[in-house]
């Protein structure tokens, strides 16, 4: 008779691991004119920034053991990083402040990821500020938040969005490790992704 066994998957260690190849990919394409290159930029660069979110949203799920949505949702935060502060909040830690750069950069991944995917019409319109529409990212305050973060595409760049850059890409992967390294620190736990830091390092460009 075979016992009951579990066999848990701990895939956001996956999702670690394709956000920084997608990472160094993104830094060894050559960027020139080409409608080619740029697509092929921003496919690696954009599959970078939603891997990285995605490391960060299942790793508040696998540390929980659940799925749910946080205890107390506040407006402008994402559920994923008020999760983790829930859990150190539980653990009887401090939790991670909003106005830390931690909290700052991964808050801008999570926003920018979710922009990605769940794209608004307006988003990217262009044109003098009486014809673009009102989430435009021109007059969002998530632009003036991305300009801060990382080098943008020179504006001989075409056919992308120019914050589609390998310097996002790579600020993406390493804003999740930080916040998750500071989670676990203050968890006084060893991250479930150490063993993996040499295939999730990536260097800024």
């Amino acid at each position: 008779m075979i016992a009951d066994m579990r066999l848990r998957t701990y895939f956001s260690l996956h999702h670690a691991q394709m956000a920084a190849y997608h990472a160094r990919v993104a830094q060894s394409l050559e960027v020139n004119e080409s409608e080619e290159s740029a697509i092929a930029l921003s496919a690696h660069v954009s599959a970078a920034v939603i891997s990285a979110g995605a490391f960060m949203d299942a790793t508040a799920n696998e540390v929980a053991e659940n799925s749910k949505r946080p205890g107390k949702d506040v407006k402008g935060r994402p559920a994923s990083l008020l999760r983790l502060n829930e859990l150190l909040e539980a653990a009887n830690v401090p939790a991670i402040d909003y106005i830390d750069p931690l909290w700052v950069n991964a808050q801008t991944l999570i926003e920018l990821r979710n922009r990605l995917i769940h794209y608004e019409y307006d988003w990217l319109d262009e044109g003098t500020a009486n014809m673009i529409g009102p989430g435009a990212l021109n007059v969002s305050p998530l632009q003036e938040k991305l300009r801060a973060a990382f080098t943008y595409l020179p504006l001989t760049v075409g056919y992308i969005p120019r914050f589609l850059s390998p310097d996002c890409a790579a600020w993406a992967v390493q804003s999740a490790v930080a916040f998750l390294d500071e989670f676990y620190c203050r968890l006084n736990q060893t991250p479930s992704h150490d063993h993996l830091r040499h295939r999730i390092k990536v260097s800024r460009p």
